[in-house]
C-alpha cells in the first residue's frame, strides 16, 4: 500500500512517460515484465491489431525488459508489430522502476499469458491498488485477483479475438473501488490474518492450558 499509492507519485516522471512514449490522448494498454516467451505478448500485440478499428486511440505499452537469451524474441515482436502496422499503436518501454507511475499512466493492464499462468501475478494486484482495470487470462493465480465485471476481465488462453473485445469494452467502462478492493484482499496484514485463519481452522483445536 506505501509503494502503490496514488497520493505519492512522482508528477513529473508520469509526464515525462507519456511524453517520451506517446501517451497523450490515447487509451493505454499495459502489458507488465519480462519479454519472455511465457507473457503472452504477441497475443495482446495481435488483440491490439484486431481492435485498432474500434479503438483508433488504443496505445499499446509493454514494460519490460529481455535478457540476452531472449533477445531474439524481442525482435520477433518487434518484426510482428511492424507486420501488423501497429508502429503507432505499439512500443516498447523497456525496463522501469517507477512503476507506480506507470500504472497510474493506464487504463487497462493486460496479462496475457496463454500457456503456463501466473502463479499469483503480482502486476494485476499493483495494478488494481493504483486503480487500473485488469484483462487476465482465466486460469492460474489471475482466477484469485480479477473478478470478472467487476474490476476487470477473464478471457480465455490464446483467444486474440475475445481479448481485442475486453480492449474495446475496458474503453468504455468506468470501475470503482478498485484500490479499497485489492488492499483489502491483498495487503500484507489482510493475508496474514487470512493465513493465520486458516491454521486455526485446520489444526485440532487443543484443551485450554494444554501447550
Amino acid at each position: 500500500p506505501q509503494q502503490f499509492d496514488p497520493a505519492r507519485l512522482d508528477a513529473a516522471f508520469m509526464a515525462e512517460f507519456r511524453r517520451r512514449n506517446g501517451l497523450e490522448g490515447r487509451f493505454v494498454v499495459l502489458g507488465v515484465g519480462r519479454i519472455t516467451q511465457l507473457k503472452g505478448y504477441d497475443l495482446l500485440i495481435r488483440a491490439t491489431a484486431l481492435a485498432r478499428e474500434r479503438l483508433p486511440n488504443i496505445r499499446t505499452v509493454i514494460v519490460g525488459g529481455a535478457e540476452a537469451a531472449r533477445a531474439d524474441y524481442e525482435r520477433e515482436l518487434r518484426q510482428l508489430v511492424d507486420d501488423q502496422g501497429l508502429k503507432e499503436h505499439v512500443v516498447f518501454a523497456g525496463s522501469q522502476r517507477q512503476m507506480a507511475e506507470i500504472y497510474a499512466c493506464g487504463n487497462v493492464l493486460v496479462s496475457a499469458n496463454k500457456a503456463k499462468p501466473e502463479a499469483f501475478g503480482r502486476s494485476m494486484a499493483e495494478a488494481l491498488a493504483m486503480g487500473c482495470p485488469v484483462i487476465a487470462t482465466r486460469f492460474g493465480g489471475a482466477l484469485d485477483i480479477v473478478r470478472d465485471g467487476v474490476n476487470g476481465w477473464l478471457v480465455e488462453p490464446g483467444d486474440a479475438a475475445q481479448l481485442a473485445d475486453r480492449l474495446v469494452q475496458a474503453s468504455q467502462t468506468t470501475f470503482a473501488g478498485l484500490r479499497s478492493d485489492a488492499l483489502t484482499r491483498f495487503s500484507l496484514d489482510s493475508m496474514v490474518s487470512q493465513t493465520l485463519a486458516v491454521y486455526a481452522e485446520v489444526l485440532p483445536k487443543r484443551p485450554s492450558g494444554t501447550p
